[in-house]
């Protein structure tokens, strides 16, 4: 009754198979997590800054778009944006992201609120505070030039009318001079474009949960490959096949046809069953058996393994009446099946009941299956000790 296959079934299709709702869980916990990270995360408004600047070389941009990012960071712009919003600078600093490119000397200046229009107002005043501060700035280094030019011009006049004039032509030079300097070496800022809540962004909801499903399904994916795809309980008669390819699944009503089919005939079937339903209520599967086996005519006989030897006296029992087919409860486990199948006379039955039987225990049985080994499928019945509480409280 065996099949060449892989018994063990032990490919990733075979669990996803059986498993598939951990993929299921997995991809649905990961889609409200991403989902709860996307609802929980903020909305970022940009603006920008254009930094206007006497540079010809990459070097000498890179140098004052670093010095316009540290300007646009340092405290003072801060304090102003922030009592324009009648908020912390501690607290402004924290949501606000600075960014420069040297290529195209834009500055971007981002904040992030759970408001889209106060995440829009924050990236302004921060912006706004940035221009006014770097020409406050500018305007004051013109404005020392100016002192110290007046300064110069003030201080020991020449006696000649021509050679003061020549003196003072000489200092405004250098003052135009020094103030062009000042222009193109400490650059300009100028806001380029405002924020506007309408530009605020934050992460989909929807996309972000799509990826969190796919990637909490590849979680479970892994988790499969990781775990024993082969756990829990026989579930259902197409799994049993699926899982034990290689073994006959019959069931009661199929135990007539298949001893009539037997050469040479089979006088003894020896019934399976866990150890634990043996102990609580004796051996129902084996009373099935023989009850389908008597309705369709045969002479049946229960006996017990304990009996005339053990399996050898029952060996030779069914040998020396061969009118009779002798039903035998044994325990299912891998001595019992080895010993029960020694005899070419034995057929041997594993009785599976769904939703009840572990798989683990019929993997441990597998290895010992014969080509007079079959799996019958009984219908799923309450354990001996619950029948008996049931019964106590019936009164009976």
């Amino acid at each position: 009754m065996l099949r060449d296959s892989d018994q063990w079934g032990t490919s990733l299709v075979a669990k996803v198979k059986r498993r598939w709702w951990v993929l299921v869980v997995t991809g649905l916990l990961g889609a409200l997590f991403a989902g709860w990270v996307a609802a929980s995360t903020p909305y970022r408004a940009s603006a920008l800054l254009l930094l206007r600047v006497r540079a010809f070389d990459s070097t000498a941009m890179e140098r004052a778009t670093q010095s316009a990012l540290e300007e646009t960071g340092a405290p003072v712009v801060f304090d102003s944006a922030a009592k324009a919003l009648a908020v912390t600078r501690q607290d402004l600093q924290a949501r606000t992201t600075l960014a420069a490119s040297t290529k195209s000397l834009v500055l971007t200046v981002q904040v992030a609120d759970d408001d889209p229009a106060r995440a829009a107002a924050g990236a302004n005043a921060v912006a706004n505070a940035a221009v006014a501060v770097s020409k406050q700035r500018r305007d004051g280094e013109l404005a020392r030039l100016r002192e110290a030019t007046t300064e110069l011009i003030a201080e020991r006049p020449l006696r000649g009318a021509a050679a003061e004039t020549a003196r003072v032509q000489k200092l405004a030079e250098g003052l135009a001079a020094n103030q062009s300097n000042v222009l193109g070496d400490y650059g300009r800022l100028e806001l380029l474009q405002s924020a506007d809540s309408t530009g605020a962004t934050r992460p989909s909801t929807s996309n972000l949960a799509l990826v969190g499903a796919i990637a909490g399904a590849a979680l479970g994916l892994a988790l499969l490959l990781l775990s024993r795809g082969r756990q829990g309980r026989v579930a259902s008669e197409k799994e049993l096949r699926s899982l034990y390819p290689m073994a006959d699944v019959v069931r009661p009503h199929d135990l007539p046809a298949v001893l009539a089919l037997a050469s040479p005939p089979y006088r003894m079937v020896a019934v399976a069953e866990h150890p634990e339903d043996l102990r609580q209520g004796g051996s129902s599967v084996a009373d099935t058996v023989c009850s389908e086996l008597h309705d369709a005519g045969y002479e049946v006989a229960v006996v017990s393994a304990g009996q005339a030897g053990g399996l050898a006296g029952l060996a030779g029992l069914h040998r020396a009446n061969n009118s009779t087919v002798h039903i035998m409860s044994v325990p299912a486990t891998p001595i019992m099946l080895s010993r029960a199948a020694a005899d070419p006379g034995v057929l041997v039955l594993c009785a599976v009941q769904p939703k009840r039987t572990q798989i683990g225990d019929l993997d441990r049985l597998a290895p010992y299956f014969t080509e007079r080994t079959a799996l019958v499928l009984t219908p799923a019945q309450r354990p001996a000790r619950a029948q008996r509480r049931d019964l106590a409280a019936a009164g009976v």
